[in-house]
């Protein structure tokens, strides 16, 4: 098999690394040892055609980093529990090439660029997460407008007049599990006059063939949600749909989670543009992503420039020519965007028809999210990878929200928000409530330090008895040195050890949060020469762990030479100390 490609060789490469892909999916059912997802090995086949020297055959230890976390790491969009995944398809595709004796003679062996891509694991979730994409803060309208919106959704009411239809006792099926003809023509014929049947129009059938299947497809989704149920060779209600109903916003979130579950696009294509529906159907949570974007600039998600980012991104991802692409994904996303409409999440304004290569197709028009809309982006966006900070209506903030959004807006806006939260709470529980979730377990320590100094602004009276309670646990060094600091505290009261621990502390969080400028100016506010001196002295007697690269940061990027030369020798000296 050839393995080398030039960077005109593009058909060539991409047949070559479909086949390589297929086999290696072959190869992995017949191992119970490895699980994981074969696809991903396209994405290494076409970083050594696009990126590296061409060979899919020789794989050596710095083509495994540099593939991994120089380009996987910035091209991928996942969550964390889904990117680990990627260096383990990675170790999995470099066995199968040495199995299949793919690996050219001056490759490295298998078995050690496999472990090379596992032991690289965390170096790639670090390096992704730096890249991964976040939005926000995006203002949530209040639950009572999100719920008023989703009990308006189309598809909720088209679920209820389908559930009427089939009612208690519903409807018999055939021994294939379909309708009877005359049960099928009433239906679409309820469904045609709704509008409903356009929405799954992308089947170039007998039109009459592809209402069938559009209402095929309406009916499973019914199906799955539990608006309806199969049993006992019949279609009837679903007995707990009421239930669900009950709470608009769940039944919205199971109709969309269902429709992306589903793939109509895939189920209702022509066989030669079903992987081409099937990945914009993928794309589905990045354009809820796009749009949730689009509303943070106030104009909304431009159809047109949505569809260039799918066309741009299926030409990368998929053996196909750029002239198909460019002819089928638009459509596709069009119709994929109108189904959303049909959940209540998004409106689809303005467009028109133009005539392409003969044909109309659909063109302009923007996408804006609704009341509801909001948190159902948000959430899918996540789901896909990218990062998103909301911000809910100040009559539902909580602490936790509170806590998630400090340094992520203007602090008038953060302030307003507290006031409408803390109002019907004493002050004293209030920066209870607030302190504890400044610092719960994975918030960043360097938002909880800055968290700390707002609600300190905030409960001005309160806050230095609350933030005592601190003393002795797990963030002591923040509670020490934000008492000692405000003369709440003094030095006696916890010896110079603990002291100076406490100080190495803060200045590491500093250092990993906002670098060692800032380090060097929090040494240099409010101290003189002397003082700044014997402050330095007073760090060298620390015992904590990070003592000299706390240090070494002070000598850096101190402003004056001489204490900047003292910090390093310092570091220095305690290095030696420690050795």
């Amino acid at each position: 098999m050839r393995l080398r490609f030039g960077v005109r060789d593009e058909e060539a490469f991409h047949t070559t690394s479909a086949e390589l892909v297929e086999r290696f999916a072959d190869w992995l059912d017949e191992r119970e040892d490895y699980r994981t997802d074969p696809e991903v090995s396209s994405l290494l086949f076409f970083w050594k055609w696009s990126s590296g020297d061409g060979h899919l055959g020789r794989w050596r230890l710095p083509d495994i980093r540099e593939c991994l976390v120089d380009f996987l790491a910035s091209k991928l969009t996942a969550p964390p529990d889904r990117a680990r995944e990627v260096p383990e398809a990675l170790a999995c595709t470099m066995i199968f090439l040495g199995e299949a004796a793919m690996l050219t003679k001056d490759s490295d062996p298998a078995d050690r660029l496999s472990a090379y891509a596992l032991e690289l694991t965390e170096e790639f979730l670090t390096a992704m997460e730096a890249t991964r994409p976040r939005i926000g803060p995006v203002p949530l309208p209040t639950e009572a407008s999100r719920r008023a919106a989703a009990g308006k959704a189309p598809v909720l009411r088209r679920f209820a007049q389908l559930r009427g239809y089939f009612g208690v006792a519903g409807k018999p099926l055939d021994e294939a599990g379909g309708l009877d003809p005359e049960t099928t023509e009433a239906l679409l014929a309820v469904l045609r006059a709704d509008g409903v049947l356009d929405l799954l129009a992308g089947v170039e059938h007998r039109q009459h063939d592809a209402d069938v299947l559009a209402l095929e497809w309406y009916l499973s989704w019914a199906t799955v949600v539990g608006a309806l149920r199969r049993a006992d060779g019949r279609l009837a209600e679903g007995p707990t749909w009421p239930l669900v109903e009950a709470d608009p916003i769940e039944a919205l979130d199971r109709a969309v989670d269902s429709l992306i579950l589903l793939s109509p696009l895939s189920f209702l294509r022509e066989r030669a543009d079903v992987d081409l529906a099937a990945y914009v159907e993928d794309g589905a949570d990045r354009l809820l992503g796009e749009i949730l974007a689009g509303e943070l600039r106030a104009d909304g998600a431009n159809l047109d420039i949505l569809a260039e980012l799918m066309i741009d991104s299926a030409n990368h991802g998929m053996p196909l020519s750029r002239d198909r692409i460019d002819a089928v994904v638009p459509d596709l996303m069009r119709e994929l965007l109108a189904l959303l409409a049909e959940c209540g999440v998004l409106t689809l304004d303005g467009g028109h028809t133009t005539l392409v290569d003969g044909r109309p197709r659909q063109r302009g028009g923007v996408a804006r999210l609704t009341q509801c809309g909001y948190r159902v982006a948000a959430r899918r966006a996540e789901k896909f990878g990218i990062r998103v900070l909301v911000r809910p209506d100040a009559a539902d903030t909580t602490a936790a929200d509170l806590a998630s959004l400090v340094g992520r807006m203007d602090l008038s806006g953060w302030f307003a928000d507290l006031k409408v939260w803390a109002q019907d709470r004493p002050e004293p529980q209030a920066c209870r409530e607030l302190l504890a979730e400044m610092f719960a377990q994975g918030r960043p320590p360097i938002q909880s330090l800055t968290g700390l100094d707002l609600v300190g602004v905030a409960f001005e009276e309160a806050a230095p008895a609350q933030v005592r309670l601190l003393l002795g646990g797990p963030n002591d060094f923040a509670a020490v040195v934000w008492l000692l600091n405000r003369g709440h505290l003094e030095e006696a009261e916890i010896g110079a050890e603990r002291l100076a621990n406490a100080r190495i502390q803060f200045l590491g969080v500093l250092l990993d949060g906002q670098g060692a400028d800032t380090v060097a100016r929090w040494v240099v506010d409010v101290r003189s020469p002397q003082e700044q001196l014997d402050f330095l002295t007073e760090l060298w007697n620390s015992t904590h762990a990070r003592t000299a690269e706390v240090l070494d940061a002070i000598g850096t990027a101190h402003p004056d030479r001489d204490l900047a030369r003292t910090a390093r020798r310092l570091a220095a000296k305690y290095r030696s100390r420690r050795a």
